[in-house]
C-alpha cells in the first residue's frame, strides 16, 4: 500500500530538488524546474514510512527516474552513494535518528507545522536563486520537534 503524500512531503521534495538546483545527484542531468517533478525524484534512502527520518533532509536526495530506479534495485550502490554524499558521521547520525521511534511519533502529530517550516525553507532558497544568482548546491534546515 502506498503512503498518501502530504503537503509536508510536497514541500519536502521541492526543498531537495530545490537544493541540488533540479539536478540529478547522480548522473547530473538537469531538469527545468517547470518539468521536474515528472523526471525528477526525491528518493528516500530509508523509505517514507521510516517516519522519524521522513523529512530529514540527510534521508532524501535529488535524482532522476533512470538513477533512482538503479540505486533501488541495488542496495550496496545505493548505500555507497549515501556514504559518500554524507560520510561517515552524517550517516552514523541518520541510523541514529531512524531508530528513534519517539521522533516518528512526533512527525504524525506535526503535519502541519513541518509542511510550513519546509515551505519556508524552499522560498529562502528560491531567494537565494534569485536574489544572488546561486545555482550551487544549497542547504536547508531539517524540521526540529519542539
Amino acid at each position: 500500500m502506498a503512503l498518501k503524500r502530504t503537503q509536508a512531503d510536497k514541500w519536502f521534495s521541492d526543498c531537495v530538488r530545490q537544493r541540488n538546483n533540479y539536478t540529478c545527484e547522480l548522473c547530473e542531468t538537469y531538469y527545468p524546474p517547470s518539468a521536474s517533478r515528472g523526471g525528477l525524484h526525491t528518493s528516500h534512502y530509508f523509505t517514507r514510512a521510516n517516519y522519524s527520518v521522513r523529512h530529514y533532509p540527510d534521508n532524501a536526495f535529488c535524482l532522476c527516474w533512470g538513477c533512482h530506479q538503479k540505486l533501488g534495485s541495488n542496495p550496496h550502490d545505493h548505500r555507497e552513494f549515501v556514504m559518500n554524499k554524507l560520510g561517515q558521521g552524517r550517516y552514523e547520525k541518520l541510523l541514529v535518528l531512524r531508530n528513534d521511534n519517539s521522533i516518528g511519533k512526533c512527525v504524525k502529530k506535526q503535519e502541519k507545522q513541518i509542511s510550513k517550516h519546509y515551505r519556508e525553507e524552499f522560498r529562502a532558497m528560491e531567494r537565494e536563486r534569485e536574489d544572488n544568482g546561486n545555482t550551487g548546491y544549497l542547504d536547508f534546515e531539517p524540521y526540529i520537534n519542539e
